[in-house]
């Protein structure tokens, strides 16, 4: 989340009132405990450091936030990004101090561009400062003895673990395909209330069999969806569901209640109920126990096609 600066006086009187600013960055948009406690622990980060730095103002109506943005791709699409942009259309008050967790909250970006993003900074008249670390909330303005060596060493790091993340990743994926092909689930783990799961909401897997099972309750609801599907409307499906009161089975989602693309996506398009998974773009039949007949999702899709199709002729016809 972003909020736009306000427009903000930067004198008191005579004395003129430096200014600070939060950047906070997780690198999943889904708001794990993880990513909630790194979210808390960035912004008390922040708080303790305005109170060892009285000089400094926290810039009111002002916070850049990346949620769900890779350190590689924060200045191009992200918080990172604006706050330079507004920083070079002279929005942001000059002396300005971003402050940042560390150089990996920052920068995941290879130490020379790294060096240009922080020199770019420094030349917009602005200071930056690293709460955690070595750095211990040192403000900097890129004119520090030994600090192009600091900030390189630092930035190498952060680069590192990156691209160390990312091999992880990659082996993972790797890894784990194999096993498909052999049959082995092993990787998989049982469903944790509120957490969610690589699989599918009315599927849990059983970590001593080795296979997954339906959870019948749940698995009832997407059955009916199918049998409503053949008949109904998204619009109705979802007015009637909500009016018996069925809530969304994906315990670890957002929303009360079924939507129209959740039923759409998930449910009526979502191959899994025929026992399929697609593992990194590969299709492996007989995974998962099937809840739904080839025939019958057949006749849904062509039923949810035939709806499409008469109301893209009604469309037409008015214009």
């Amino acid at each position: 989340m972003v909020l736009s600066p306000k427009k903000t006086s930067i004198s008191k009187g005579k004395e003129l009132v430096m200014y600070a600013i939060s950047y906070i960055r997780v690198s999943t948009q889904r708001q794990s405990e993880l990513d909630k406690s790194g979210i808390r622990r960035q912004i008390q980060a922040y708080i303790d450091w305005l109170e060892k730095h009285p000089e400094r103002q926290n810039l009111e109506g002002v916070e850049f936030r990346d949620l769900g943005v890779s350190g590689r791709k924060n200045i191009e699409k992200g918080a990172l990004g604006l706050f330079i942009k507004k920083a070079e259309k002279g929005e942001i008050p000059p002396n300005t101090c971003l402050v940042v967790e560390s150089m990996s909250r920052l920068t995941r970006l290879h130490p020379y561009d790294g060096l240009k993003l922080l020199m770019r900074i420094w030349d917009l008249g602005h200071k930056v400062a690293f709460t955690q670390g070595r750095w211990k909330g040192e403000i900097l303005n890129g004119r520090e003895a030994g600090i192009i060596e600091r900030v390189a060493s630092a930035l190498e790091a952060a680069s590192y673990e990156w691209e160390d993340k990312r091999d992880r990743i990659v082996g993972w994926h790797k890894d784990t395909a194999k096993q498909m092909e052999q049959g082995d689930y092993s990787f998989f783990k049982a469903r944790k209330k509120g957490k969610k799961a690589n699989y599918n909401f009315w599927l849990d897997f059983d970590e001593n069999t080795n296979s997954f099972f339906e959870i019948e309750v749940k698995a009832d609801i997407v059955r009916r969806i199918f049998k409503m599907a053949l008949t109904m409307g998204m619009p109705k499906i979802v007015k009637l569901l909500r009016q018996e009161g069925i809530k969304n089975p994906v315990d670890w989602g957002k929303s009360k209640y079924l939507t129209r693309a959740g039923i759409e996506e998930n449910i009526l398009r979502c191959r899994a109920v025929l026992g399929e998974r697609n593992h990194l773009g590969v299709i492996y039949k007989g995974v998962y126990p099937a809840i739904i007949s080839p025939e019958e999702y057949d006749s849904v899709q062509a039923a949810i096609a035939s709806r499409t199709n008469g109301n893209n002729v009604g469309a037409n016809e008015k214009m």
